[in-house]
């Protein structure tokens, strides 16, 4: 210190030296002295809104320490050692942080904003925090309210329309549906619950009141942290922690659902009357005489002319559903806890009710904070427990998981002629295929119990000693266990006279499965802000996963005696099957760093080494990285004296670059094991030899010498704006991928297989693009107590093989059929110029060389005009059957206690193809199924919806001619639809604010998928119909009162 001082001495003089030294002193001993003498308080106070509305669990700390606590249920706090000099930080999710200077003040009441665009907000990304502030990457937040409030059964039904760059497309109805989502076009999403990589069908099931925030991580910037599975985007999870004063919550949901559309079947009467119009058509005598006729509608002989309706017989209008829901949260910032119940109760419209699923949700979770070493432990335990069950016997064999198939079939299949009871109320055994008897709880059944456990325990440690230091470790561990019983027995049918009818035989079939994995995290990162300029954040780590499972089967078949116990079939008939213990390990290191200088711009680059067992030794490990930029413009000094900064709040431009991976997955979307190894197949029935049976070994696929992860580069410029005080908000982003290292074999596409067996794949010269653009914009503002939010958000790609690894050359020659440089398409089929008008038109046109081709039949384009109709005219047509876009538009009001909440959701066009069962055309009276078939081409009606239909051998071509694919049965499956409305009060926020024992009280109306409009509805299908065929579950529509009461 003296060398310092005597730099600013006078050269030759003592004296500016032992002035200066005596000045230094004096400073030292104020600053001493002011330290010695600073008091501690005990500071209290209160936290609202600027409606004078209690904030719980907002947090409050005295800043640049690890002092905090937390207010309770009525906004209360009180924290201790506070410094009389200190300043104390207001920090709550959803709200502009505040500071206040202690000064003294042992009482400090503190008013908070709520923050409109949140820039402030913490968004977890993977493996870390930030806020919109210090967003450089792409990310989509979904409010986990709007999701609460939603009458669905599972997470994944509710997504629709609520983020940018969130494309869902329905799967029909029914239990265990589960909507498919996509982020920007790719495949499933990975999933990651609570920093850790979970599941979809983790995701499906959690319980949505469980859950404090859902961000869609959609560039390469947010997800290369999760190297060679990140390609498809993320969705992570974040779940609730306890807050505030214990409190008690309990919620019901009582929903009805009910097909959206449908169809009403035509009766016996009226499709004999159509019989007859197509009789006389053709010239030909009527088929139904008038005293038929007349039996039809009179019901005078059942048996021969009967008039059953299968779907009033089979079906109910609506199906019950019920949901609650408890939950348990108290504490403080040193010690909290959360704890939550959950269950579900589905039905189905199925009359005989032996079709339905009871689900239970639980979760604990407890924080404690060791202040004085600056240590949280976070332990917590969740799962879930399904119990489901589905009819089975011999003619709907599908069980819980295909159930639908047979038994929507045949109850729209079946013939109102056949009847489905005999006169005694008894089902009737003259019709095949019964769906009366299949779903009957007097016949077979299916049973399925599956339990899911998932525990986890996190160590942070913020080090005292070092400022912005942080060190985490994490474990993870999930167990599954499932059994399912399958007794497959027939229903008791019974003959016209009530005798009853032998039965089948049956089976039982018994299988269970088990597997476990876990997951370990070690981490560090360190944050800190130097000269109020410089913000650096840096983390690193270390990722390890194992996971294992097993399942086991027995089956017996030719029980005589219905007892639905093993040992109560034949032995001789006992069959058994395992799936041998099977294993996967990942690893990985991970790295980010970023810098951001004096709030205007932000650099960051992120990395993974990762490394998985499903390739081949030397090829298991690849390095993934990203970087980014942004630049907030409106924190520039140019811009904050320029006449835009009264208007733009807030402006921030957005580049990333990166590269991730995909995996290669099977049918079922997971992982293909061993792909690099020799393999062969056992065969137990291989050969008969002298009256005996032996085994034999096949050999496998070839192994491959190239296999590994497809690489996928992307880019995305991104725009984050705030307008007009923060009433006006949005974001926008363009983004461009380009995939690689697809693995084909040469035997599909330019070589013959001189092995007997198609030649290993290799690495080829594969390359997908995928380019699009997604965009949020919303406008929120209030006019004294009322209030309103009003926006939407936007998605849009397309996508296209640059290089298709799987195409011959012979069709990329073609530039009619090729796939190769395509965008969008349906597939491959005829182009229909309508219908054949005339007998001339037949003969002067082009024409498929099939029999009997007249007047009202499909007209096919000779595309390359050489005057014939056939495969080389069959190009591609349509347009994709997965949607290119998709968008929400949204609108909550409010009014003191009353609320009010709408959410349209739609899709561009999708082609759907009419399947063959609901063509009209083929089979005459077969097809008369629902009233819009009757709609078909007569010389009196040529403007028809369906050629004409075909009657007889002498005016039948045998199906050949309305068979094949052509555009003509595309159907355009664009919808726009109310998918969620709630009407409700929030009786606590106004009439009975002073209450102070109930802490919360809603009650609400709500509805979901309301109305559709879309060109499908014309052809009896909801646009995200299970099957075109008929063979799912509708999608449905549902009501729901939710009441919510806490105390």
């Amino acid at each position: 210190m003296n060398k310092i001082l005597q730099k600013f001495s006078t050269r030759g003089s003592n004296l500016p030296y032992r002035f200066a030294t005596v000045v230094f002193a004096l400073i030292m001993s104020l600053a001493a002295n002011n330290a010695a003498f600073a008091q501690t308080l005990k500071v209290t106070g209160k936290v609202t809104d600027i409606n004078n509305e209690p904030i719980i669990g907002a947090t409050v700390s005295v800043k640049g320490t690890n002092n905090a606590t937390m207010t309770d249920v009525s906004g209360n706090f009180a924290i201790d050692k506070v410094p009389s000099n200190g300043v104390l930080l207001f920090t709550y999710v959803g709200y502009n942080n505040k500071e206040a200077a202690v000064e003294g003040r042992k009482e400090i009441n503190m008013v908070m904003e709520e923050s409109v665009i949140g820039l402030d907000n913490v968004i977890v990304i993977g493996y870390g925090k930030t806020t919109q502030r210090n967003l450089a990457s792409s990310v989509s937040t979904i409010k986990a309210e709007a999701i609460v409030g939603t009458p669905v059964t599972n997470i994944t039904q509710g997504l629709a329309g609520r983020a940018s760059g969130l494309i869902v497309v329905g799967n029909g109805g029914g239990i265990n549906q589960k909507d498919n989502i996509s982020i920007r076009g790719g495949g499933t999403p990975l999933i990651v619950i609570n920093g850790v990589i979970s599941s979809y069908n983790d995701f499906a099931l959690i319980n949505s009141e469980d859950i404090a925030s859902l961000n869609i991580l959609k560039d390469a910037a947010a997800t290369a942290v999760y190297g060679a599975i990140g390609g498809d985007g993320a969705i992570v999870i974040t779940t609730k922690t306890g807050r505030g004063k214990t409190t008690f919550n309990v919620t019901a949901d009582f929903m009805l659902t009910q097909p959206t559309l449908l169809e009403g079947k035509l009766d016996s009467y009226q499709r004999a009357v159509a019989m007859n119009n197509l009789q006389d058509m053709y010239g030909l005598a009527p088929t139904y005489s008038q005293d038929q006729l007349n039996k039809y509608l009179d019901g005078s002989d059942p048996l021969n002319y009967g008039n059953f309706d299968w779907q009033k017989a089979a079906l109910n209008t609506f199906a019950p559903q019920q949901k609650y829901n408890i939950t348990a949260q108290g504490g403080d910032e040193n010690n909290n806890y959360y704890l939550s119940l959950g269950i579900l109760d589905q039905g189905t419209i199925f009359k005989a009710n032996t079709n339905d699923q009871q689900r239970y949700n639980f979760r604990f979770a407890q924080n404690s904070y060791i202040n004085e070493i600056g240590l949280r432990i976070s332990p917590s335990i969740e799962g879930y427990q399904e119990e489901t069950r589905a009819p089975l016997n011999t003619t709907a064999p599908g069980g819980i998981d295909n159930y639908y198939y047979y038994v929507f079939g045949h109850v729209q299949n079946k013939s109102p002629e056949q009847n489905g009871l005999n006169p005694f109320g008894q089902i009737y055994s003259g019709t095949t295929d019964n769906p009366l008897a299949e779903m009957s709880a007097d016949g077979g059944y299916h049973k399925r119990s599956a339990t899911r456990l998932r525990g986890q325990l996190e160590l942070n440690w913020a080090l005292p000693w070092v400022e912005g230091l942080e060190l985490r470790a994490t474990g993870n561990y999930s167990a599954n266990f499932q059994a399912d019983k399958s007794w497959n027995a027939s229903t008791p049918v019974y003959d016209w006279q009530g005798k009853l009818s032998p039965a089948a035989p049956m089976s039982l079939s018994k299988s269970s499965s088990r597997s476990y994995q876990y997951t370990l995290q070690y981490f560090g990162s360190y944050r800190r802000k130097f000269d109020d300029k410089h913000d650096v954040d840096v983390t690193a780590g270390y990722e390890a996963s194992y996971g294992w499972g097993e399942s086991l089967l027995a089956a017996r078949s030719g029980f005589l005696i219905p007892i639905d116990q093993m040992s109560s079939g034949p032995a001789s008939s006992q069959t058994n099957g395992s799936g041998e213990g099977v294993s996967i390990a990942n690893a990985g290191y991970i790295g980010r760093a970023k810098y951001i200088y004096d709030d205007r711009y932000l650099a960051e680059v992120t990395m993974r080494y990762d490394g998985s067992d499903l390739f081949p030794p030397d090829k298991r490990w690849g390095l993934f990285y990203s970087g980014s930029l942004a630049w907030t413009i409106s924190n520039e000094k140019f811009f904050q004296n320029s006449k835009l900064a009264s208007v733009v709040n807030f402006l921030k431009l957005r580049a990333s670059y990166g590269q991730t991976g995909l995996v290669h997955l099977d049918g079922n979307g997971n992982p293909i094991r061993w792909e690099y190894l020799s393999s062969y197949g056992y065969n137990a029935n291989g050969y008969i030899i002298d009256g005996k049976i032996y085994p034999i070994f096949g050999e496998g696929a070839l192994p491959s010498p190239d296999i590994t992860w497809y690489q996928r580069n992307t880019l995305d410029y991104g725009l984050d704006f705030e307008l007009l005080q923060g009433r006006l908000k949005g974001s926008v982003d363009y983004f461009y991928m380009v995939t690689k290292n697809y693995l084909a074999s040469p035997s599909a596409t330019s070589y013959t297989s001189p092995l007997g067996i198609s030649l290993p794949t290799v690495l080829s010269k594969g390359e997908h693009r995928r380019e699009g653009f997604d965009f949020s914009l919303s406008w929120n503002d209030n006019l004294a107590d009322f209030t309103y939010n009003v926006g939407m958000n936007f998605t849009y790609f397309d996508q296209l093989n640059a290089v298709n690894w799987s195409e011959s050359e012979a069709s990329i020659k073609n530039p009619y059929k090729r796939t190769t440089q395509q965008t969008g398409y349906w597939g491959t089929g005829y182009k229909s110029l309508g219908f054949y008008t005339s007998s001339e038109d037949v003969m002067n046109n082009p024409r498929r060389i099939v029999n009997n081709l007249l007047p009202g039949d499909l007209n096919y384009a000779d595309l390359n005009g050489d005057g014939n109709v056939d495969g080389e005219d069959q190009w591609r047509i349509g347009k994709s059957s997965f949607p290119r876009a998709n968008y929400g538009i949204f609108l909550n009001l409010g009014y003191k206690g009353a609320f009010l909440n709408i959410l349209f959701q739609g899709a561009s066009r999708r082609d759907i193809q009419i399947a063959a069962d609901l063509r009209s055309g083929v089979g005459a009276q077969n097809r008369f199924i629902y009233g819009y078939q009757l709609d078909f081409w007569t010389p009196d009606n040529q403007g028809a919806k369906y050629p004409r239909l075909q009657n007889s051998n002498k005016f039948d071509n045998a199906n050949h001619n309305v068979s094949p694919a052509s555009d003509f049965w595309n159907v355009n499956a664009a919808y726009f639809r109310l998918k969620t409305v709630e009407l409700g009060y929030d009786f606590k926020k106004v009439l009975l604010n002073n209450a102070k024992w109930i802490s919360n009280l809603r009650l609400s109306l709500s509805g979901n998928n309301v109305f559709t409009i879309s060109d499908a509805v014309k052809y009896g299908y909801d646009p995200e119909t299970a099957s075109t065929a008929g063979y799912g579950y509708p999608v449905v529509r549902t009501y729901a009162m939710r009441l919510s009461l806490g105390f």
